[in-house]
């Protein structure tokens, strides 16, 4: 999913369709919210994702729209909602966001954008991306999508976490990476 925010209202993007046996994992300001199992239809769990989000304090409503596959949010006027979401579909598992160097602050190392701006995301090819855990050519990828200790969902590892990753059938470990270190990942076909 994709955050587009203007003012007080932001639009959350599906860039893929929901389907049977997907689950969906929001975190909102840090705080991860329950998990969403597909509904009986993808309008049915658009309408259970926006229930979890306009349950947070300070979101005033989240209208789904299963049309244009969108949820709009509209938060407390000043109030910054930073949201994310993860599915736990390995199919649905689409890329790899990309920094360019010039994007980073030189104080911080930490690369930002400004929530209208486009994220460039690497949806084939071949990436340097930081593991969690020692991997080698032969791990299965697998996908955070809840917060655990100091890792963060998107992050990528070469082992099982039972309730906190998903494997990753569209990615592959090129090199060896040890915990903390950085391995070569290929995305996409």
């Amino acid at each position: 999913g994709t955050l587009i925010g203007v003012n007080d209202k932001a639009v959350l993007f599906f860039s893929v369709n929901l389907a049977a046996s997907d689950t969906v994992a929001i975190t909102i300001n840090g705080t991860t919210l329950d998990t969403i199992t597909y509904a009986t239809s993808e309008a049915a769990t658009l309408q259970a994702i926006a229930s979890q989000i306009e349950a947070v304090r300070g979101v005033v409503s989240a209208t789904p729209d299963s049309t244009l596959n969108t949820i709009t949010v509209l938060n407390e006027e000043g109030l910054s909602l930073k949201i994310s979401v993860a599915f736990t579909d390995a199919s649905v598992g689409g890329g790899v966001a990309t920094v360019t160097h010039s994007r980073q602050d030189a104080a911080s190392n930490i690369a930002t954008y400004h929530t209208t701006e486009a994220i460039p995301v690497l949806v084939e090819g071949d990436v340097f991306v930081t593991v969690e855990d020692a991997v080698t050519p032969d791990s299965t990828v697998y996908v955070r999508f809840k917060t655990s200790g100091d890792y963060t969902p998107g992050s990528v590892r070469g082992s099982a976490s039972a309730g906190y990753a998903v494997a990753w059938t569209g990615a592959k470990f090129l090199s060896n990476g040890s915990a903390g270190g950085v391995a070569l990942l290929h995305v996409g076909s």
